[in-house]
């Protein structure tokens, strides 16, 4: 059963929600969680949370420009990645088309918080979260261990599939097996 979209905010009711969002120690401090979601960057400094590592280094990118915009998705990777459980739970949810189905909605008085509103993609929010899950998921599939058995030998109907790059160059891992 697929479950809804929530709205991702420092005080959604839903605990996921509320832990998914940049200011996790305001959701905190709120009681909409329990835990701190600390984040460390590449150099080894900690952050109280996602918002506190973003509002720092934001500053030197304009609103909505796409490098801010991707700092906002390296960051929210950080987080997925030091803090995997809560990858697992949008996995549990659906994955990425639960993702589209939420929101982010803060009821926002200024324009500069109101940028990041919207239902699903519409929200500048949710496709940097869609993004960073994305990369998350792509890292831990190059991660992991190739199988222990691996095939050498195929029977008559059977199909080999493996993975190419964008110029159909097989010079790796199992596209240079089936072809080497």
């Amino acid at each position: 059963m697929a479950h809804p979209g929530v709205n991702i905010y420092s005080g959604s009711c839903d605990p996921l929600g509320a832990a998914l969002t940049f200011p996790t120690e305001l959701s905190f401090k709120k009681g909409k969680i329990f835990q701190h979601y600390p984040i460390t960057d590449k150099r080894g400094t900690l952050y109280r949370d996602a918002e506190g590592a973003y509002q720092t280094l934001k500053k030197r990118y304009p609103q909505g420009s796409p490098k801010r915009l991707e700092l906002y998705i390296r960051i929210a990777t950080a987080k997925f990645k030091q803090h995997p459980q809560l990858a697992e739970a949008i996995a549990k949810r659906g994955g990425i088309p639960w993702l589209q189905e939420c929101r982010h909605q803060t009821g926002a008085l200024t324009k500069r918080f109101q940028w990041w509103e919207g239902e699903g993609t519409n929200s500048p929010m949710i496709r940097c979260l869609i993004e960073a899950y994305r990369r998350y998921q792509c890292s831990v599939l190059a991660q992991r261990e190739p199988a222990p058995n691996p095939i050498v030998e195929l029977e008559e109907g059977d199909v080999f599939v493996f993975g190419s790059n964008g110029k159909g160059i097989h010079g790796a891992g199992a596209a240079l097996q089936a072809f080497g």
